[in-house]
């Protein structure tokens, strides 16, 4: 081998490390902007697709509990009297149950869990 073709091997080499050396620095990048982005998508998702079980009153005699998310929720306590023959039932999306109640302003603690979470709220009605 001459010099020439040498300096042309060192020169093609080179190159081909500078390549793959940008190739995996390039790649890096995109991986963890995908991994940015599944996170996000996750928690959107999360919070999306997840039960919301609210109680409110109609009037001065009646209560309603319903589930406003996208997927059933099962309802593990509640500290009202009225709604405890729900304890353990599956509130569908959607679904909405009424009950005659002569309790004044007073506080409700739910909790309920769906098949990956538990969850707890508190609202006063």
């Amino acid at each position: 081998m001459n010099s020439a073709t040498q300096v042309m091997f060192i020169i093609t080499s080179f190159i081909i490390a500078l390549s793959l050396l940008v190739g995996l620095i390039l790649i890096s990048v995109s991986l963890f902007n995908i991994k940015g982005q599944l996170k996000k998508r996750n928690r959107i998702l999360a919070q999306n697709l997840r039960p919301y079980l609210l109680v409110r009153r109609l009037d001065n005699s009646t209560l309603e509990i319903r589930n406003a998310g996208n997927t059933p929720g099962i309802l593990d306590s509640c500290n009202i009297s009225e709604l405890s023959n729900l304890v353990g039932q599956t509130i569908f999306a959607g679904q909405a149950f009424t009950f005659k109640s002569e309790l004044g302003k007073t506080s409700v603690n739910l909790a309920y869990h769906d098949q990956i979470n538990h969850f707890m709220d508190n609202c006063t009605i």
